[in-house]
């Protein structure tokens, strides 16, 4: 059967006339405006936080011999939110807190930190290829690992153990004392992978801030009585110098370096805000920490930044907004309390979950949780950790670790 052959029709291009191109211009100016509009609304989102920061820390008497009473007096609103407003984030199908981790049976900070520092050490052993070919020319990333306020160091010795640069921040004169004690007793070869500071991690360096050090688990910047909650009596505290975690960070990784800040933790007794009003870089903008770990002590928090805990400010929302909205993945730990909390409070919050999908309504959980379980005795409140893991942190496609296998299921189901 012959095919038919059918007539080529040529059709001249008609030249289009002015409007036409107007048209088309003002379209593609709209795209133009509309792409800058959604870009500067996301910056616009991860940088209000920050700034929210900058109000509840920008006092002068925050950052110098004086305590933090007054800090944030002008900022605090009527509603008992400090800063900026929150965005709603009410969604149960998609938990701004992630759980995964707390079904692993006895779980803790410590065993958090032992897991990604042993995940830090096998990458060290078994790297990537694209970091196999950029060692032929260049030497070996260093792995390192942060802690700022330790009391013993055990977990800081530990990272050095492990092959990790470990960088290890305290301030309190005691326990600094103690621990540069402990490092004598290393091996040489340990030794020189610990750098001891004996400083205070702050939003502005080089300040003399108010500590009270009584040799305890619970020294603190401040002269704040955490037991009663209010302002201490007695002698002036002890000061301390301030140093910026953005800066000494800058000085160990220089931006071309390969090198790599695997894990940092923060545990201040309720000076985290300041903490991490200085990681402004580091964290916020650029993600040069792959695994963040804090202590989460709403109480404690609004006690140091606002000297007054009983406008529940929840400062302690803002860090977990400011990590969510710079594309950080927050994971819950483990409730807890003091000791000498009463029993049935104790027994309720290690059983119970704060709620998962809205910030603030997470941080006051821990004051609700008072008001169910009121008592004149006990005022330090209640607490969690958490821990916060940037976009493209580094993992083995294999975990060796229970917590490294559930980080990396929770990053191949987003």
């Amino acid at each position: 059967m012959p095919k038919v052959l059918r007539p080529k029709i040529s059709r001249k291009k008609e030249p289009h006339g002015m409007a036409w191109w107007f048209v088309r211009w003002v379209f593609l100016g709209l795209c133009a405006v509309g792409i800058r509009h959604v870009y500067l609304s996301t910056q616009e989102t991860q940088g209000r936080y920050l700034r929210a920061f900058n109000e509840i820390l920008d006092h002068p008497t925050y950052h110098t011999t004086q305590d933090s009473s007054s800090a944030v007096a002008s900022s605090t609103t009527t509603t008992g939110q400090v800063g900026v407003p929150l965005i709603p984030t009410n969604n149960p199908s998609s938990p701004l807190i992630r759980n995964a981790l707390l079904q692993i049976q006895s779980l803790s900070a410590d065993n958090i930190w032992d897991s990604l520092v042993q995940e830090a050490a096998a990458l060290m052993k078994n790297p990537p290829a694209h970091q196999q070919q950029q060692e032929t020319t260049t030497a070996p990333p260093r792995f390192m690992a942060m802690e700022v306020g330790m009391f013993r160091a055990k977990q800081c010795f530990h990272a050095a153990r492990m092959g990790l640069e470990a960088h290890c921040i305290e301030p309190s004169p005691h326990a600094f004392q103690r621990i540069t004690q402990a490092l004598r007793k290393e091996p040489v070869n340990v030794q020189t992978r610990i750098h001891l500071y004996n400083n205070a991690a702050a939003a502005l360096p080089g300040l003399k801030l108010n500590f009270s050090a009584g040799g305890s688990p619970g020294d603190h910047v401040g002269s704040y009585d955490v037991w009663k909650m209010q302002a201490a009596a007695g002698a002036p505290p002890t000061q301390v110098d301030s140093i910026r975690l953005d800066d000494l960070i800058g000085e160990l990784i220089p931006q071309k370096s390969h090198d790599k800040l695997f894990v940092l933790k923060v545990d201040t007794q309720g000076y985290e805000p300041s903490v991490f009003a200085g990681l402004e870089h580091s964290v916020f903008l650029e993600h040069r920490v792959d695994y963040v770990m804090f202590e989460y002590w709403p109480k404690g928090m609004d006690l140091l930044t606002t000297g007054d805990v009983h406008k529940r400010s929840c400062v302690a929302h803002l860090i977990l907004q400011a990590l969510h909205e710079a594309g950080y993945t927050l994971y819950a730990l483990p409730n807890t309390a003091h000791p000498r909390a009463p029993k049935e409070a104790l027994e309720a919050i290690v059983a119970e979950q704060a709620p998962m999908n809205n910030f603030q309504e997470n941080c006051l959980y821990y004051y609700q949780v008072e008001d169910r379980f009121s008592t004149g005795d006990y005022k330090m409140g209640y607490w969690s950790d958490m821990l916060a893991v940037a976009p493209g942190a580094s993992l083995l496609q294999n975990p060796v670790t229970e917590v490294g296998q559930i980080l990396q299921q929770q990053k191949r189901l987003t």
